[in-house]
């Protein structure tokens, strides 16, 4: 193998490496990191393989319906808190993601708005339409 093709081989590693460790923390219009609007349960294990995924019921009871607001947590390698995921079945491994929540400072949007941005940064970057409040946090 030539030199030029060694060369060309690296640099193709290091841009695969850099941009598939970029979308890892990427937000974009129906995407939060690997997830997009089409992401099913059934995969969330294989894209977070590395960090620790954790299964809770948010709803307890012994109904029917105990497991269809099944809630993952998505905890980094360190043991940081990654992200909340809530399906739309949660008793169906093929349904499709509900809600994403973000608790890792590291995701941001191509702009660079991430959990440490102002009101102001958002506002800036983005045409802020409504504000729904709830009592921990403002989406």
């Amino acid at each position: 193998m030539s030199i030029f093709k060694k060369i060309l081989l690296i640099v193709l590693i290091i841009a695969f490496v850099q941009c598939s460790n970029d979308d890892k923390y990427l937000i974009a219009k129906n995407q939060v990191g690997y997830l997009t609007n089409e992401t099913t349960l059934n995969v969330i294990g294989d894209l977070y393989q590395d960090d620790s995924l954790v299964n809770l019921n948010i709803d307890t009871t012994q109904t029917v319906l105990a497991n269809s607001n099944r809630e993952l947590i998505v905890y980094a390698r360190g043991g940081q808190k990654m992200l909340e995921i809530v399906p739309e079945d949660g008793n169906d491994e093929n349904s499709k993601i509900r809600s994403v929540q973000i608790f890792d400072k590291n995701f941001h949007t191509d702009k660079g708005i991430s959990l440490k941005s102002t009101f102001k940064d958002i506002n800036e970057n983005y045409m802020v339409n409504k504000v729904e409040t709830t009592l921990t946090s403002a989406t």
